[in-house]
């Protein structure tokens, strides 16, 4: 077998670890989504940005478990579909509920990915320390970790994002408010 070239792996750990951060991509978008479903309220339009964020909570301690089923280019192959579906569906639908639930879909592939992310850069990045710490701790303690940090990182960009959406409802709406009473 071939050796691998670890800058190589380097950069293709970065470029799996870039689509977490396409997350917030719909965000610029939310005025003209807003203004496709007028009849929606527009909290639940920007929910579109909230909900990967919330997914990535929900899902990313599954993923410790999920690599004691199955080896982590498998759990990569899964969430790629999941990433791939959940983010090309909303240019495809013309219901709410269904963008949304393809959010959810892209959410939950954000969860697998990014604690495989964090856990592969700290093994490429820090090989010394890595080998150091996983003779003293198990691998499923160290995942499990990994996942938890994943967690909180979720928790924090789903406030974010929660509380950004608040502020551009209340713009909107005080928009519409002075559009109406002209």
């Amino acid at each position: 077998m071939k050796p691998i070239n670890r800058n190589l792996l380097k950069a293709a750990v970065l470029c799996i670890g870039i689509q977490d951060i396409s997350a917030g991509a719909a965000t610029p978008a939310l005025g003209v989504i807003i203004a496709a479903f007028p009849h929606i309220n527009p909290s639940i339009v920007m929910m579109i940005t909230t909900i990967p964020s919330l997914c990535m909570v929900l899902f990313s301690p599954f993923y410790a478990k999920l690599t004691e089923i199955l080896n982590k280019k498998t759990i990569l192959r899964i969430a790629i579909v999941l990433f791939m579906i959940g983010g090309v569906a909303p240019a495809f639908l013309n219901n709410i509920w269904w963008i949304l639930a393809s959010r959810f879909v892209f959410g939950i592939a954000i969860g697998f990915v990014f604690p495989m992310v964090i856990g592969l850069g700290m093994g490429l990045t820090l090989p010394s320390i890595t080998a150091k710490t996983t003779s003293l701790v198990p691998p499923a303690t160290s995942t499990f970790a990994v996942s938890m940090v994943t967690t909180f990182m979720g928790i924090g960009a789903f406030v974010e994002t929660f509380f950004l959406n608040l502020i551009q409802c209340q713009q909107v709406k005080k928009k519409q408010l002075e559009t109406s009473l002209k």
